[in-house]
């Protein structure tokens, strides 16, 4: 084999630099499809609850989750019940356009509160919404709950490091509390502090 000639000993090191370039760069623009959806001029997430989700007939949930993604929303958060059935007909439109629309676990920090049916965004609960088709986190809070702003960042970086872990995004949804506090005021500070977006 003849000895490389030094244009291409440099024409190598250019490649092997440009190889390291793009895959840094696509390491720092791995986003989530919700990340993603997110950045869309007008995001529209759409609520779908159902009191009694036991109940509902599986042509219905598909008929809901077609209509969510012709209609062009941005996702989908539903509670952790439903969450399987719209991720799995998301799924079924991969390759497809309109394409699958990112499905978000309706949570909070802790079960119950001020809406009975919500559940805790515990590790656990994180890893088995993962495994069901999750996209991410729609996670609320009420203000008022947390006395002490700094237990609340504190508790809100755990959600969103547990939720990144599991590789979903996360979006924190700040409730107004009974007592009319404003649960939304500081909110994107608080979202960019602790990695997540804000409703």
């Amino acid at each position: 084999m003849a000895p490389l000639t030094s244009l291409h000993r440099h024409l190598w090191t250019f490649m092997l630099l440009l190889a390291l370039h793009l895959q840094a760069s696509a390491s720092a623009m791995v986003t989530s499809a919700l990340t993603k959806a997110l950045a869309k001029p007008k995001p529209v997430v759409v609520h779908l609850y159902d009191p009694k989700p036991a109940d509902l007939k599986e042509y219905a949930l598909v008929d809901v989750s077609i209509a969510c993604r012709d209609a062009g929303t941005t996702g989908i958060l539903t509670m952790p019940e439903l969450v399987k059935g719209f991720a799995d007909e998301q799924d079924d439109a991969r390759g497809s356009f309109p394409g699958p629309v990112p499905v978000l676990v309706d949570c909070g920090l802790k079960d119950g509160g001020l809406a009975e049916n919500v559940r805790a965004a515990t590790a656990a609960n994180i890893a088995d919404w993962k495994a069901s088709g999750a996209s991410g986190l729609g996670v609320r809070y009420y203000r008022a709950d947390w006395p002490d702003e700094g237990a609340l960042e504190a508790e809100l970086a755990r959600v969103v490091a547990d939720a990144d872990a599991a590789g979903l995004a996360a979006i924190l949804l700040p409730e107004f509390g009974t007592l009319g506090e404003e649960g939304a005021e500081g909110a994107s500070g608080l979202a960019g502090r602790v990695g997540a977006a804000a409703a």
